[in-house]
């Protein structure tokens, strides 16, 4: 590789990437320089660092390395996210990790890794995976180095009670749920002002939007909620939020 193995751990590019950490928000509502792909923010990280720096560098930013559940995430990862100051022959850090016994792989974020067991050592007690500009997958020595890293962190979306909206509702509502709940998503700039520690209701899993808001309508205090995809089972459940 063109990329060395070092039995130092480099604690300058940690700094350095820890700095670059930035609070304002795109459209999509992801931090500065992360993109949006289907529920999640992604970062792509250019740096020459051994497995454990990057993961430590992804759980500063309040998440992990990458999983990649399918292709078109592979597509994502390859096509949107790469930058050019990593040559695309080069292999980059994701979040494969050896399960604790060192028999199985499992992705970082507590999802199931099913992409087959074509090209992984016969010991992979200490290799972690990688992928490459061009869409190969790579499994890698954990201390090897590599030029950058992708972090992958679920996007959280914030729900509100509509203008036209109130919450005296009759306590005999009906069975089954409205047409329509009058929750309005807020949107950069707005969700920023939205409480960073309010008061939560409640938490529990649910399969989609709609799930949820009928569970705040259905709360007399509600009066938001946030939706967030849960990564151990590959966003197709979402963790629901009820606030007052």
């Amino acid at each position: 590789m063109a990329y060395g193995r070092s039995n130092s751990r480099c604690f300058f590019c940690l700094a350095l990437l820890l700095a670059t950490t930035s609070h304002a928000l795109t459209p999509a509502g992801c931090d500065d320089g992360w993109l949006y792909y289907k529920h999640n923010c992604y970062s792509f990280n250019v740096g020459v660092v051994h497995f454990d720096t990057a993961k430590a560098v992804c759980l500063s930013k309040g998440s992990t390395l990458t999983s990649l559940w399918t292709k078109e995430e592979d597509m994502f990862v390859e096509k949107a996210l790469w930058q050019d100051k990593v040559r695309r022959e080069e292999f980059v850090w994701v979040g494969l990790i050896p399960k604790n016994k060192g028999d199985a792989f499992v992705w970082a974020d507590g999802s199931m890794y099913d992409r087959g067991t074509q090209g992984i050592p016969a010991n992979i007690s200490n290799i972690c995976g990688a992928v490459q500009g061009k869409g190969a997958f790579g499994y890698m020595n954990c201390d090897d180095t590599m030029p950058g890293f992708v972090c992958k962190k679920p996007l959280v979306m914030v729900y509100i009670s509509g203008e036209f909206y109130n919450h005296t509702r009759q306590t005999h509502f009906i069975d089954d749920p409205p047409k329509s709940l009058m929750f309005e998503r807020l949107w950069p700039p707005r969700v920023q002002k939205f409480p960073t520690n309010p008061k939560i209701l409640a938490s529990i899993p649910v399969i989609q939007e709609t799930d949820c808001a009928y569970r705040c309508f259905r709360v007399d205090d509600c009066r938001a909620f946030t939706l967030t995809c849960e990564t151990v089972n590959k966003c197709h459940k979402f963790i629901c939020k009820l606030i007052s």
